[in-house]
C-alpha cells in the first residue's frame, strides 16, 4: 500500500483512540504542538491576511462612514459584517481557516520541493534498482541531534528516496530510557521538521518491547511495492549481529550506512556475505552522541550547537535531563573549568563501560561526577591524610567530602572515589570502572591510546589489567619508590602478577 487515503487515516486514528484513548490524545496533542511549532506562525499570518481580505468591505464601509458621515456606508458595513459573521451556513472564520490551511500546505510543499532540489545538488544517486524506495531511520532520539538529521538528509537525497520514515523507539529491549517517549516523539518532530520525512508512531504505539525485526516486517507488508532501506550509523552496523533476528531484518530491507574507518567497511563486507544483504554507503557525518548532550545539559555545559534550536528550547522548557543538575551546580564551586571538563569526559567513559558491562549507571555517574571533587582543596588538607603523597591525597579527601557535603552514603560509591587514583587489591567492578574511566577519558592523550585499543580489541578486564600495569610502570619511572602509595603496589601485585 503506497499511501493511506484520508478516510483510512481517519479510521486508523479512531481505532487507536478507542483502544488507547488517553495515550492517543496525549500523542495527538504533542504532534499538533510540534507541527504548530514547525509552521504555526506562518499559518496564523496567512489566516489573518485571508480574514482581512474577506472583512475588507466591512472595514472600508466603517472607514467611509467616519470620513463622510453617510448612513448608507454604515448600513453597508453592518450588512456585510452580519452576513459573514452570523448568517446561517456562511460563517466567516471557519472558511478563512480552511483557506489559510490550504494555502499554508501548498507553500510548505513548494518549499520542501525547492529545499530537496537544493540539497540534491552535488550528489549523485547510487546505482540501485529502479524500484521506488522508502528509507527507515529508527532510534531512541533522546535527544535527536544534528547528525541524525544530516544522516537522513544525505540518505534521502543520495538514494532518491520516495519517502523517509523516522521511527522513534517505543520500549526498546536494549535501552533504559531516561526520557518519556512522549517527549522523545515531540523532540523528533521538531528536529526533522525541515526535512521531507514522516515521523512514524508505529513503535511508540506498540505494546511491550519494540524490535526492528517486527517493525520492518510490518512495513514490508504495508509497502510491498517499494524497496525498504534501513539507514544506519556505522557504530550501529558493528553491533548488527547482536540484534533480535538480524537475518529477518536483512531479508526485508537493504542498508544505507555512514562509513567511517576500515572496521565499518570490513563489517559491510561481512554483512553482505553472511546475510546476502544489499548495502549502500553514505559519507560519514559528525560524531555526536546523545549521551554527551544529555550529560552536558545535566552539567550545564553548552552543547546547543549539536541540536536543532527548537529541540534545545524544548529541553530547557520541560527541564529534561536534570536528575544530577543540583549535584553538578554544587560541584562546579569546587572545580575550575579544566577539571570540570575532565570530570565530564570521565562520566562519559564511565557510562560507556557501565552499559557494556551491564552495571548500574546511576552509581557509576555519581562516582565519576565526584571522583575529583576534592582535587583543588586536598593539597591544603592534613590530618589523617598527610601521610599520602599529594597527587593521590585528593581521592581520600574526596570520599569524605562526597559524604559530608554531597550526601553520598553508599559505601560502594565512596570506595570508588577513594581508590580511583591508587587502585587496590580486589577492587569492585564499580571501582574498576571509575579507575579506568579516569585514565582513558579523551583528553588523557597518548597515555590512554594503547589502553583504549586494548579495550576495543580484548574487552574491559584486559584493558583494566593493562591500565594498572601501565600506571605502575609510570610511577616507577617518575617517582621514588618510597613515595609510591602502598595501595598501588597491592593493585599491581593482585592484577598483574596473577590472572584476573
Amino acid at each position: 500500500m503506497a499511501k493511506q487515503s484520508l478516510w483510512q487515516r481517519i479510521k486508523s486514528f479512531f481505532k487507536r483512540l478507542f483502544k488507547h484513548p488517553i495515550k492517543t490524545l496525549k500523542w495527538t496533542l504533542i504532534r499538533l504542538y510540534a507541527k504548530l511549532r514547525k509552521g504555526g506562525k506562518r499559518l496564523i499570518l496567512i489566516f489573518v491576511i485571508v480574514w482581512l481580505i474577506f472583512a475588507s468591505p466591512t472595514i472600508v464601509g466603517y472607514l467611509l462612514y467616519f470620513l463622510t458621515k453617510n448612513a448608507w456606508h454604515l448600513t453597508y458595513a453592518n450588512a456585510w459584517f452580519g452576513f459573514w459573521m452570523f448568517a446561517p451556513g456562511t460563517p466567516m472564520l471557519p472558511l478563512c481557516a480552511v483557506i489559510a490551511i490550504a494555502i499554508n500546505t501548498t507553500i510548505s510543499k513548494i518549499f520542501k520541493v525547492k529545499s530537496r532540489k537544493a540539497a540534491v545538488a552535488g550528489y549523485a544517486p547510487d546505482a540501485r534498482s529502479t524500484k521506488p524506495a522508502i528509507g527507515i531511520f529508527g532510534g531512541t532520539f533522546d535527544p535527536p541531534h544534528n547528525s541524525h538529521v544530516e544522516l537522513v538528509r544525505r540518505a534521502t537525497v543520495k538514494l532518491g528516496l520516495s519517502k523517509t520514515l523516522v521511527i522513534p523507539n517505543g520500549d526498546a529491549p536494549h535501552k533504559l530510557f531516561e526520557t518519556d517517549k512522549m517527549h522523545r516523539l515531540a523532540m523528533t518532530e521538531l528536529a526533522f521538521a525541515d526535512l521531507p520525512v514522516k515521523v512514524s508512531l508505529d513503535e511508540v504505539l506498540r505494546e511491550g518491547k519494540s524490535y526492528t525485526a517486527d517493525t520492518v516486517k510490518e512495513l514490508a507488508e504495508k509497502y510491498s511495492k517499494y524497496e525498504l532501506i534501513l539507514i544506519l550509523g556505522g557504530d550501529s552496523l558493528l553491533s548488527f549481529d547482536n540484534w533480535y533476528h538480524p537475518e529477518e531484518i536483512a531479508r526485508y530491507v537493504s542498508f544505507a550506512v555512514a562509513v567511517r574507518g576500515g572496521s565499518i567497511r570490513d563489517k559491510i563486507r561481512e554483512i553482505k556475505k553472511k546475510y546476502n544483504a544489499i548495502v549502500y554507503e553514505l559519507e560519514p557525518v559528525a560524531a555526536i552522541s546523545s549521551t554527551e548532550i544529555r550529560m552536558a545539559v545535566e552539567m550545564g555545559i553548552d552543547k546547543s550547537d549539536c541540536v536543532n534550536p527548537k529541540v534545545y528550547r524544548y529541553i530547557e522548557r520541560n527541564k529534561l535531563y536534570s536528575k544530577y543538575s543540583e549535584l553538578c551546580e554544587k560541584l562546579r564551586w569546587y572545580l575550575d573549568e579544566e577539571r570540570y571538563m575532565h570530570t565530564y569526559y570521565v562520566v562519559l567513559k564511565g557510562i560507556e563501560y557501565a552499559e557494556a558491562l551491564g552495571e548500574d549507571r546511576d552509581s557509576v555517574i555519581r562516582a565519576c561526577l565526584l571522583h575529583d571533587c576534592a582535587k583543588q582543596i586536598a593539597e591544603n588538607e592534613s590530618g589523617c591524610y598527610k601521610a599520602y603523597e599529594k597527587k593521590v591525597r585528593h581521592a581520600f579527601v574526596g570520599a569524605d567530602l562526597a559524604k559530608k557535603e554531597f550526601g553520598v552514603n553508599d559505601e560502594a560509591i565512596l570506595d570508588a572515589i577513594r581508590y580511583h587514583t591508587t587502585g587496590r587489591a580486589n577492587m569492585s567492578r564499580l571501582e574498576q570502572i571509575v579507575y579506568l574511566a579516569d585514565i582513558t577519558e579523551r583528553t588523557r592523550g597518548l597515555f590512554a591510546v594503547d589502553i583504549v585499543r586494548t579495550y576495543e580489541a580484548q574487552g574491559f578486564n584486559e584493558a583494566f589489567r593493562f591500565a594498572v600495569e601501565k600506571s605502575w610502570d609510570y610511577l616507577n619511572e617518575n617517582m621514588d619508590k618510597k613515595d609510591i602509595c602502598a595501595l598501588s603496589k597491592e593493585a599491581y601485585d593482585f592484577y598483574c602478577k596473577d590472572e584476573i
